[in-house]
Order: C-alpha cells, then structure tokens, then sequence
C-alpha cells in the first residue's frame, strides 16, 4: 500500500509491513485492514492501489461471471478485492456506488466481456 492508501472508514493507512506491528499498535495504526492484511500477502498489496487491486479482482473473477449469462455486457464495480455492485447501465451502476458512499476515485469500473490475455 502506498503513505496515502484509505481504509474503508476513510483513515489514511501509512505504508507498512503488518509483521512490523502487534496488538494494540497494529489495530491504531492499520485500522480495519489487520483482518484483511492477514489474509494476503503483504508485499503484494504495498505498491499496489486500490483500484489495481480491483482490477485483478476482476480478471480472477471474471469466468464466474461470464458464467451467468444474465451478466453478459452489463458493468460491475470494485472497491480493493470486493465486488460492489453490478448494473446494465452506467447510470445505474454509478447511482449503487453513490448509494454505497464509496470513493468515486477509489473504484474499478469494467464491462462484462470476454477480455483478451495477453500473448
């Protein structure tokens, strides 16, 4: 995470290796994201931003929801790992994140589409 990544209460989270804090100290300065940050691999998650994040969210999920194909060329939205909303229009999707109160700066936008990989 970079100096200025946000945890999802807004706090500014400083850039730092969870295994450098314990306890009390951990929750002050990490806030909400202890429980996540025990679940990944840290150094991955440092350089990354949170819409980055989302994106790969995105790419790993995106079989499950071509699956459905209900979903097909509609949009979806991430915010970090979590999936946050799904809608058949801009308007639409847009209107459930402002509902949601998240960072407009913060979330992933994509359409659900086949998406070519890289050769």
């Amino acid at each position: 995470m970079t100096d200025h990544e946000r945890n999802d209460r807004g706090a500014a989270v400083e850039g730092i290796a969870a295994d450098e804090l314990t306890g009390d100290d951990r929750e002050a300065r990490l806030g909400g994201l202890s429980e996540e940050l025990e679940t990944h691999d840290v150094r991955i998650l440092e350089g990354m931003s949170i819409t980055e994040i989302g994106f790969r969210t995105f790419l790993r999920e995106l079989p499950d929801l071509l699956a459905k194909k209900s979903n097909y060329k509609k949009l979806v939205a991430y915010h970090g790992e979590k999936r946050v909303a799904i809608a058949s229009s801009r308007k639409r999707l847009f209107k459930k994140c402002h509902a949601l109160n998240l960072p407009f700066d913060e979330l992933m936008f994509e359409c659900i589409a086949p998406f070519p990989l890289p050769s």
